[in-house]
Protein backbone atom coordinates (compact mmCIF):
# COMPACT_ATOMS: atom_id res chain seq x y z
CA UNK A 1 0.00 0.00 0.00
CA UNK A 2 1.27 2.81 -0.90
CA UNK A 3 1.99 5.52 2.03
CA UNK A 4 2.74 8.60 2.53
CA UNK A 5 4.77 10.66 0.63
CA UNK A 6 2.73 9.10 -2.62
CA UNK A 7 2.89 11.11 -5.34
CA UNK A 8 6.56 12.54 -4.91
CA UNK A 9 7.56 9.09 -4.31
CA UNK A 10 6.27 8.05 -7.49
CA UNK A 11 7.48 10.70 -9.13
CA UNK A 12 10.87 9.57 -7.60
CA UNK A 13 10.60 6.70 -8.91
CA UNK A 14 8.98 7.21 -12.50
CA UNK A 15 12.23 9.54 -12.83
CA UNK A 16 14.76 7.03 -11.74
CA UNK A 17 13.46 4.03 -13.47
CA UNK A 18 12.96 6.32 -16.56
CA UNK A 19 9.40 4.47 -17.39
CA UNK A 20 5.82 4.16 -16.35
CA UNK A 21 5.74 0.74 -15.93
CA UNK A 22 9.34 -0.08 -14.92
CA UNK A 23 7.89 2.34 -11.46
CA UNK A 24 5.23 0.71 -11.90
CA UNK A 25 7.21 -2.68 -11.39
CA UNK A 26 9.16 -1.50 -8.90
CA UNK A 27 6.30 -0.11 -6.60
CA UNK A 28 4.36 -2.69 -7.02
CA UNK A 29 1.64 0.07 -8.32
CA UNK A 30 -0.56 -0.17 -11.02
CA UNK A 31 0.57 2.22 -14.62
CA UNK A 32 -2.53 3.89 -14.70
CA UNK A 33 -2.55 4.97 -10.86
CA UNK A 34 1.32 6.23 -11.53
CA UNK A 35 0.23 7.94 -14.16
CA UNK A 36 -2.84 9.52 -12.63
CA UNK A 37 -0.79 10.76 -9.45
CA UNK A 38 2.01 12.23 -11.66
CA UNK A 39 -0.89 14.05 -13.82
CA UNK A 40 -2.19 15.23 -10.55
CA UNK A 41 1.74 16.88 -9.78
CA UNK A 42 1.24 18.61 -12.94
CA UNK A 43 -1.89 20.22 -12.28
CA UNK A 44 -0.90 21.43 -8.53
CA UNK A 45 2.48 22.43 -10.02
CA UNK A 46 0.95 24.08 -13.52
CA UNK A 47 3.72 22.76 -15.30
CA UNK A 48 4.53 19.71 -17.16
CA UNK A 49 7.25 17.33 -15.29
CA UNK A 50 7.84 14.53 -17.90
CA UNK A 51 8.19 14.46 -21.95
CA UNK A 52 7.18 11.33 -22.74
CA UNK A 53 7.95 8.89 -25.63
CA UNK A 54 7.52 5.65 -26.79
CA UNK A 55 11.59 4.65 -25.12
CA UNK A 56 10.21 6.42 -21.33
CA UNK A 57 9.68 9.43 -19.88
CA UNK A 58 12.57 12.33 -18.97
CA UNK A 59 12.31 14.88 -16.59
CA UNK A 60 11.64 18.62 -18.14
CA UNK A 61 13.12 21.79 -16.51
CA UNK A 62 10.58 21.73 -13.85
CA UNK A 63 10.52 17.83 -13.53
CA UNK A 64 14.29 17.69 -12.81
CA UNK A 65 13.08 20.79 -9.70
CA UNK A 66 10.83 18.47 -8.45
CA UNK A 67 12.83 15.38 -8.78
CA UNK A 68 15.12 16.87 -6.55
CA UNK A 69 12.80 17.76 -4.29
CA UNK A 70 10.45 14.52 -4.32
CA UNK A 71 14.19 12.96 -3.27
CA UNK A 72 15.01 15.01 -0.98
CA UNK A 73 11.35 14.63 1.58
CA UNK A 74 11.24 10.46 0.55
CA UNK A 75 14.97 10.32 1.77
CA UNK A 76 13.84 12.44 4.90
CA UNK A 77 10.56 10.43 5.55
CA UNK A 78 12.15 7.11 5.02
CA UNK A 79 14.94 8.17 7.51
CA UNK A 80 12.03 9.38 10.40
CA UNK A 81 9.79 6.00 9.65
CA UNK A 82 13.34 4.19 10.24
CA UNK A 83 13.65 5.92 13.53
CA UNK A 84 10.31 5.63 14.71
CA UNK A 85 10.00 1.50 14.10
CA UNK A 86 13.37 1.20 15.84
CA UNK A 87 11.88 2.80 18.68
CA UNK A 88 8.82 0.59 18.25
CA UNK A 89 11.58 -2.34 18.30
CA UNK A 90 10.76 -3.11 14.93
CA UNK A 91 13.56 -4.34 11.90
CA UNK A 92 15.82 -1.55 10.43
CA UNK A 93 16.90 -2.16 6.97
CA UNK A 94 19.94 -0.76 5.32
CA UNK A 95 20.77 -0.98 1.82
CA UNK A 96 24.36 -1.48 0.47
CA UNK A 97 26.15 -1.34 -2.91
CA UNK A 98 30.17 -2.01 -3.00
CA UNK A 99 32.75 -3.05 -5.37
CA UNK A 100 33.71 -6.75 -5.15
CA UNK A 101 37.13 -6.28 -3.62
CA UNK A 102 35.51 -4.79 -0.31
CA UNK A 103 32.85 -7.24 0.36
CA UNK A 104 34.58 -9.44 2.84
CA UNK A 105 35.14 -5.75 4.64
CA UNK A 106 31.37 -4.84 4.19
CA UNK A 107 30.23 -7.92 5.31
CA UNK A 108 31.96 -7.90 8.56
CA UNK A 109 30.50 -4.81 9.44
CA UNK A 110 27.55 -5.86 8.87
CA UNK A 111 28.12 -8.65 11.11
CA UNK A 112 29.35 -6.57 13.72
CA UNK A 113 26.49 -4.05 13.83
CA UNK A 114 23.63 -7.27 13.68
CA UNK A 115 26.06 -8.76 16.94
CA UNK A 116 24.53 -5.72 19.06
CA UNK A 117 21.68 -4.98 17.05
CA UNK A 118 19.94 -8.58 15.65
CA UNK A 119 16.66 -6.57 14.12
CA UNK A 120 19.01 -4.95 11.43
CA UNK A 121 18.62 -6.77 8.20
CA UNK A 122 20.58 -5.65 4.82
CA UNK A 123 20.62 -6.07 1.22
CA UNK A 124 23.75 -5.96 -0.53
CA UNK A 125 24.79 -5.71 -4.52
CA UNK A 126 27.92 -6.14 -5.92
CA UNK A 127 28.79 -3.67 -8.63
CA UNK A 128 31.45 -1.87 -10.42
CA UNK A 129 32.73 1.39 -9.26
CA UNK A 130 30.86 3.51 -11.14
CA UNK A 131 27.61 1.99 -11.26
CA UNK A 132 28.12 2.16 -6.65
CA UNK A 133 28.55 5.74 -7.19
CA UNK A 134 25.30 5.71 -9.27
CA UNK A 135 23.23 4.21 -6.87
CA UNK A 136 24.09 6.18 -4.06
CA UNK A 137 23.29 9.25 -5.87
CA UNK A 138 19.94 7.90 -7.12
CA UNK A 139 19.06 7.02 -3.84
CA UNK A 140 18.87 2.86 -4.67
CA UNK A 141 21.38 2.48 -1.61
CA UNK A 142 21.56 4.35 1.54
CA UNK A 143 25.96 3.60 1.56
CA UNK A 144 27.77 2.50 -1.06
CA UNK A 145 31.77 1.44 -1.01
CA UNK A 146 33.63 2.54 -4.14
CA UNK A 147 36.84 2.36 -5.89
CA UNK A 148 38.88 5.46 -6.07
CA UNK A 149 35.70 8.42 -5.85
CA UNK A 150 36.70 11.66 -7.84
CA UNK A 151 35.32 14.59 -5.73
CA UNK A 152 31.62 15.34 -6.41
CA UNK A 153 29.48 17.97 -4.98
CA UNK A 154 26.31 15.17 -4.44
CA UNK A 155 28.47 13.05 -2.45
CA UNK A 156 30.17 13.27 1.28
CA UNK A 157 32.82 10.33 1.34
CA UNK A 158 32.62 8.89 5.80
CA UNK A 159 36.12 7.01 5.37
CA UNK A 160 38.90 6.45 2.71
CA UNK A 161 41.68 3.93 2.72
CA UNK A 162 44.64 3.64 0.81
CA UNK A 163 43.56 0.31 -1.09
CA UNK A 164 46.12 -0.59 -3.59
CA UNK A 165 46.78 -2.11 -6.66
CA UNK A 166 48.70 -5.26 -6.37
CA UNK A 167 50.02 -7.95 -8.51
CA UNK A 168 48.91 -11.60 -7.15
CA UNK A 169 51.25 -14.59 -7.28
CA UNK A 170 51.50 -18.49 -6.09
CA UNK A 171 53.98 -18.92 -3.37
CA UNK A 172 56.51 -20.62 -5.84
CA UNK A 173 56.06 -17.98 -8.88
CA UNK A 174 59.81 -16.14 -9.32
CA UNK A 175 58.24 -13.01 -8.46
CA UNK A 176 57.04 -14.24 -4.72
CA UNK A 177 60.07 -13.33 -2.84
CA UNK A 178 59.85 -9.71 -4.73
CA UNK A 179 58.70 -6.65 -2.95
CA UNK A 180 57.80 -5.28 -6.12
CA UNK A 181 58.35 -5.06 -9.93
CA UNK A 182 58.69 -2.46 -12.73
CA UNK A 183 55.35 -2.11 -14.45
CA UNK A 184 57.25 -2.74 -17.56
CA UNK A 185 58.07 -6.64 -16.18
CA UNK A 186 54.27 -6.68 -16.78
CA UNK A 187 54.76 -6.57 -20.63
CA UNK A 188 56.69 -10.16 -21.16
CA UNK A 189 54.45 -12.33 -18.48
CA UNK A 190 51.29 -13.18 -18.84
CA UNK A 191 48.58 -11.47 -16.95
CA UNK A 192 44.91 -11.61 -15.94
CA UNK A 193 42.62 -8.30 -15.20
CA UNK A 194 39.47 -7.30 -14.59
CA UNK A 195 37.39 -6.27 -17.72
CA UNK A 196 37.67 -2.83 -18.52
CA UNK A 197 34.72 -1.63 -17.10
CA UNK A 198 36.38 -1.98 -13.49
CA UNK A 199 37.99 1.10 -11.76
CA UNK A 200 40.90 -0.80 -11.36
CA UNK A 201 41.76 -1.54 -14.99
CA UNK A 202 41.16 1.90 -15.79
CA UNK A 203 44.17 3.15 -13.14
CA UNK A 204 46.11 0.25 -14.88
CA UNK A 205 45.74 1.46 -18.27
CA UNK A 206 46.19 4.87 -17.44
CA UNK A 207 49.43 3.92 -16.30
CA UNK A 208 50.44 1.44 -18.72
CA UNK A 209 49.57 4.25 -21.57
CA UNK A 210 52.18 6.58 -19.32
CA UNK A 211 54.75 4.49 -19.53
CA UNK A 212 54.60 3.20 -22.86
CA UNK A 213 54.08 -0.28 -21.74
CA UNK A 214 51.60 -3.15 -23.63
CA UNK A 215 50.56 -5.44 -21.15
CA UNK A 216 50.42 -9.22 -22.21
CA UNK A 217 46.62 -9.44 -21.00
CA UNK A 218 46.17 -13.62 -21.02
CA UNK A 219 42.64 -12.77 -19.03
CA UNK A 220 40.36 -10.53 -18.83
CA UNK A 221 37.55 -11.43 -16.89
CA UNK A 222 34.48 -9.84 -14.40
CA UNK A 223 35.54 -11.94 -11.97
CA UNK A 224 38.05 -11.26 -9.17
CA UNK A 225 37.53 -15.39 -7.93
CA UNK A 226 38.68 -16.26 -11.59
CA UNK A 227 41.61 -13.49 -11.22
CA UNK A 228 42.62 -15.29 -7.74
CA UNK A 229 42.58 -18.80 -9.31
CA UNK A 230 44.10 -17.60 -12.26
CA UNK A 231 47.28 -16.32 -9.87
CA UNK A 232 47.04 -19.80 -7.75
CA UNK A 233 47.32 -21.57 -11.12
CA UNK A 234 51.17 -20.12 -11.52
CA UNK A 235 49.83 -16.98 -13.36
CA UNK A 236 49.51 -13.32 -12.31
CA UNK A 237 46.90 -11.21 -11.88
CA UNK A 238 46.49 -7.39 -10.92
CA UNK A 239 43.96 -6.95 -8.22
CA UNK A 240 43.00 -4.87 -5.65
CA UNK A 241 45.35 -5.87 -2.17
CA UNK A 242 42.19 -6.45 -0.45
CA UNK A 243 40.33 -9.12 -2.89
CA UNK A 244 42.54 -11.58 -1.52
CA UNK A 245 43.47 -11.05 1.93
CA UNK A 246 42.09 -14.56 2.76
CA UNK A 247 44.42 -16.18 -0.07
CA UNK A 248 47.43 -14.33 1.78
CA UNK A 249 46.28 -15.50 5.12
CA UNK A 250 46.32 -19.19 3.70
CA UNK A 251 49.56 -18.98 2.33
CA UNK A 252 48.01 -19.45 -1.09
CA UNK A 253 48.68 -16.24 -2.85
CA UNK A 254 51.52 -13.75 -2.13
CA UNK A 255 51.30 -9.69 -3.07
CA UNK A 256 53.58 -8.20 -4.71
CA UNK A 257 53.55 -4.30 -5.70
CA UNK A 258 53.68 -2.77 -9.31
CA UNK A 259 56.72 0.11 -8.97
CA UNK A 260 54.18 2.66 -10.30
CA UNK A 261 53.29 5.83 -7.44
CA UNK A 262 49.30 5.82 -8.68
CA UNK A 263 48.90 2.26 -8.19
CA UNK A 264 50.01 2.52 -4.43
CA UNK A 265 47.60 5.36 -3.74
CA UNK A 266 44.27 4.25 -5.11
CA UNK A 267 41.27 3.92 -2.32
CA UNK A 268 38.45 2.15 -1.36
CA UNK A 269 36.11 4.76 -0.14
CA UNK A 270 32.81 5.18 1.52
CA UNK A 271 30.20 7.30 0.38
CA UNK A 272 26.79 8.81 0.71
CA UNK A 273 24.29 11.03 -0.73
CA UNK A 274 25.16 14.51 1.27
CA UNK A 275 21.59 15.69 1.93
CA UNK A 276 20.85 11.92 3.59
CA UNK A 277 19.37 12.70 7.41
CA UNK A 278 20.51 9.27 8.40
CA UNK A 279 18.86 7.04 10.86
CA UNK A 280 20.06 6.01 13.75
CA UNK A 281 20.83 2.46 12.83
CA UNK A 282 22.15 3.93 9.43
CA UNK A 283 25.04 6.22 11.20
CA UNK A 284 25.85 2.67 13.88
CA UNK A 285 26.53 1.09 10.44
CA UNK A 286 28.36 4.00 9.23
CA UNK A 287 30.76 3.71 12.04
CA UNK A 288 31.08 0.08 11.39
CA UNK A 289 32.59 0.52 7.85
CA UNK A 290 34.68 3.50 8.65
CA UNK A 291 36.87 0.49 10.91
CA UNK A 292 36.85 -2.10 8.10
CA UNK A 293 40.24 -1.20 7.05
Amino acid sequence: MMVFPGPLRVFHEVVRAGSVRAASDALGVSASSITRQIQQLEHQMGASLLDRSSTGVTPTHAGRLMAQFAQSVVMEYDALRADINEQRGLKGHIRIAAVESTMGKVVGAVTALRAQHAHATFSLSMLPAGRVIEAVKNNEVDVGVTFCAAPDPDLSVLARYVEPIVLAVSPDHDWAWKDSVALQELAHVPVGVPESTFGVRAMLDAQARKAGVKLLMALTTSSFEALRAFARSGAVSVLPRMSFDSDRRANLLKMVRIDAAPLNETTADVIVLKKRRPSRLLKLFYAELERMH
